[in-house]
Order: structure tokens, then C-alpha cells, then sequence
């Protein structure tokens, strides 16, 4: 066997030696094409042999993960490079920071970055143009820095709670409680712009954060049977209402009521006076996407001016005011602070009416008689009279650029 073996092997040399025989008598003569890897690799061996073989005694994982870190530092320089040349950029990517808590979720804006609120927009302009059937509006707040809008619905004994906040250098914002907020943050889409979404244990809460190509960051916190489509399809309705809407004053209010200087939006309205512990609230919306929150029992057909209106009495006897010095307010400067609460829900009445020509909707509560809110009501009147027929300003989408003007 050990013969058949060495006979095997000088057979499989001669057969080589017949098959290469013209490459062999060529090769003291051939000039060989080297690569230039090949080349670059000699190079590196005859200028430093040691550095060489350390490096070649890495793993292969070790020198993969070097070369994607050598990739993601040149995408890093790249991206900082844009952000500094476009500000889009920059407040689509470092605009707002997430920051989890135990059962928290913060967003803030990021203190590196200064001015980036946009001028000719803010969180009062935005809202949803779109909810399921069922629901209302049930209160709204407008502000320079931040908006909240809350619906419910009776049908399904659910809420829903939208807010949008304006960037800026110290913006920070708590959007929900959520048990373990890191774990239970799914990445979605909200028309191509992307969303977290967080989910309760029993699904009865939902909250949904995403940020604008704008800057502004979008909240919709959901509570009850809502399913998770359904608060996708609401948030994807979030739009900023355009400039041209009309606008509305009150042309008279009781006396001694303080002014609350509450900002104005596009189309929106929630304007508060304060006297001695009563609260007189009117809202208007143009366009709404559901009726304000009515109360349960039947309501009074009233006429303001030459159009009808829904008049619901107090369910309990509204105390007489008496004349002692007005506490209830205090003032920052040019700033009017309330400092009293609220009247309760029985001692309030509340006045509903609408503008066909403009598609408002008119909400006045307070705890004041009739006559009182009907003057009130009859009082209002458009804001620029010389636009006898105005159209209702668009209502731009998230996906562009927000706020335009109708053109």
C-alpha cells in the first residue's frame, strides 16, 4: 500500500508538469500583471513588516466593525455639514430629544439650538381636521408656546388629547405616562414622517408624538376603545389652518369682567374674562371637524340677531355678584393672570350658535342669565369688515409647508 501511494503521487506530478510544461518554460521570461491591492499591500509590508503582521492578526470582525465606524464618522461629518447649511435639516433631526423616566416620556428641544420657531405659524394654528363620529369638542386652550384640544365621546367613552408645541430654547414637554415608555415605543409613519407610539398594557392608552418639517411637535394621547388605525388616521388629519380665516371680537361684556389676553388662531378662538370667582369662556372655530360639547338636557331655541342659537339655563339659581374689589385677578406688567376657579358645571349656562356664510361655530359659557349671554352673542361681529365675503383659509397638511395663504 505504501508503494501505490508514492506511485500515485509522482503520477499526479508528471500529469501536472505535462499540463503547465509551456506556463513553466515561459515563466523566467513573463512579466507578471500584479494588482494594484497587491502592489499597496507590498508596500506596506516592506515599510513597516511589523505593523503589518499586527494588523493582519486582528479578526475579521474586529476590522469590519473598524471600516462601518469609518463609515458612520464620514456620515456623521456629512449630516453635520447639512444641518449647518440648511435649518430644515437641522430641526428635523435635533429639533426635539426624548428623554424616558420610569413611566414618563419627556421631549425637549435641544438647548444648542436658538430661534427656530418659524414666524409665521404657531401652536394655536394647528389642530385635526378629522375624528370618528360621536365625538366633540370639549375644551380647548391656545397659547404662544403650546395648544391643547380635548374631545370626547360619549358613544365610546373614550378621549382624545392633541397638542401641539413650538420649538424653542428651554421647550420641554411631558406627552404621557406610560408603564416602561422605552420598551413600549414602536417606531410608525405618520404620512411618511417618522412617529413613536406607545401603547399601555390593557391598549386602553395610546400616545403618539411626532414632529413637524417645521419644528413642531404633535401629540395625540388616546383613552378608551380607540383602535390603533383609527388613531393613525386622526393624527395623519393634523393640519395648520391658513391666515386668511376670518376672525371675530366681542363687542360687549359685563362690566367689571378682566380681560384674559388670550392669543388667537387661525380660524380659532378661546377667549376667557374673570370677575370675582365667575369665568365667562367663548370659543369659536371655523371649519370644525365636530360640534362643541353640548349639555345632556334639551336645550331653548333662540334667535342672535337673524340667526338660531341653542340656549341651555343653569341648573341652579346664579348667586348675585357683589360690588367688593375685584381679587380675583392679578397683572405681570402687561399680563392678566386669573387666580380664581371656575364656576361649577350646574351654575353655568351655555349659549351655541353657528355662521353658515363661514362655517363657525360659536360656544359661549358662563354663569350669567340669558339676557346677559345673548347680549354677548349679539355683540359679535367679524374682525375685518372690509372682507364682506372671505373664504375660510386652507387647511395645509404636515407632509408641506404649513400656513400658507390661499393663493
Amino acid at each position: 500500500m505504501h508503494n501505490f501511494e508514492e506511485w500515485l503521487r509522482d503520477a499526479l506530478i508528471d500529469a501536472n508538469l505535462l499540463q503547465f510544461e509551456k506556463v513553466l518554460a515561459d515563466a523566467d521570461i513573463r512579466e507578471f500583471n500584479f494588482s494594484p491591492q497587491y502592489l499597496r499591500e507590498r508596500v506596506r509590508i516592506l515599510a513597516a513588516p511589523f505593523s503589518w503582521a499586527k494588523r493582519r492578526s486582528r479578526s475579521v470582525w474586529y476590522r469590519a466593525a473598524q471600516k462601518i465606524a469609518c463609515i458612520l464618522l464620514t456620515c456623521t461629518v456629512v449630516l453635520g455639514a447639512l444641518m449647518a447649511a440648511s435649518p430644515a435639516v437641522r430641526a428635523a433631526v435635533l429639533n426635539w430629544l426624548r428623554e424616558f423616566g420610569r413611566d414618563m416620556v419627556t421631549y425637549s428641544t435641544n438647548p444648542h439650538l436658538t430661534g427656530s420657531t418659524p414666524a409665521d405659524a404657531g401652536p394655536q394654528d394647528w389642530r385635526l381636521t378629522w375624528l370618528p363620529e360621536g365625538y366633540a369638542l370639549q375644551d380647548l386652550y391656545l397659547s404662544p408656546g403650546i395648544s391643547k384640544w380635548f374631545f370626547w365621546s360619549d358613544e365610546f367613552e373614550a378621549s382624545v388629547d392633541f397638542g401641539c408645541s413650538a420649538p424653542g430654547k428651554k421647550s420641554s414637554v411631558q406627552v404621557g405616562t406610560i408603564p416602561d415608555p422605552e420598551g413600549a415605543r414602536e417606531n410608525i409613519f405618520v404620512r411618511g414622517i417618522s412617529a413613536d407610539y406607545y401603547a399601555g398594557d390593557s391598549h386602553t392608552k395610546q400616545l403618539l408624538v411626532w414632529e413637524t418639517p417645521e419644528g413642531f411637535l404633535l401629540h395625540l394621547l388616546a383613552k378608551g376603545q380607540i383602535d390603533r388605525e383609527t388613531l393613525v388616521q386622526i393624527a395623519e388629519s393634523a393640519a395648520c389652518y391658513g391666515s386668511s380665516a376670518p376672525a371675530y371680537e366681542m363687542g360687549w361684556v359685563p362690566p367689571d369682567f378682566q380681560d384674559m389676553d388670550m392669543p388667537l388662531g387661525n380660524g380659532a378662538a378661546c377667549q376667557q374674562w374673570v370677575r370675582r370667582g365667575v369665568t365667562l369662556s367663548w370659543q369659536y372655530l371655523v371649519d370644525p371637524a365636530c360640534p362643541f360639547t353640548a349639555p345632556e338636557e334639551a336645550p331653548e331655541e333662540v334667535t342672535i340677531g337673524s340667526l338660531p342659537g341653542r340656549f341651555w339655563a343653569s341648573q341652579e339659581e346664579i348667586p348675585e355678584v357683589s360690588g367688593a374689589p375685584d381679587d380675583s385677578v392679578v397683572h405681570f406688567g402687561s399680563i392678566t393672570a386669573g387666580v380664581s376657579s371656575a364656576p361649577e358645571e350646574e351654575i353655568t349656562s351655555t349659549l351655541m350658535w353657528e355662521d353658515p356664510e363661514t362655517n363657525t361655530a360659536f360656544c359661549l359659557r358662563g354663569a350669567l342669565e340669558k339676557s346677559d349671554l345673548l347680549r354677548m352673542a349679539e355683540s359679535v361681529k367679524r374682525r375685518d369688515l372690509s372682507i364682506e365675503s372671505s373664504q375660510p383659509g386652507r387647511f395645509e397638511i404636515i407632509s408641506g409647508t404649513a400656513c400658507e395663504d390661499p393663493k
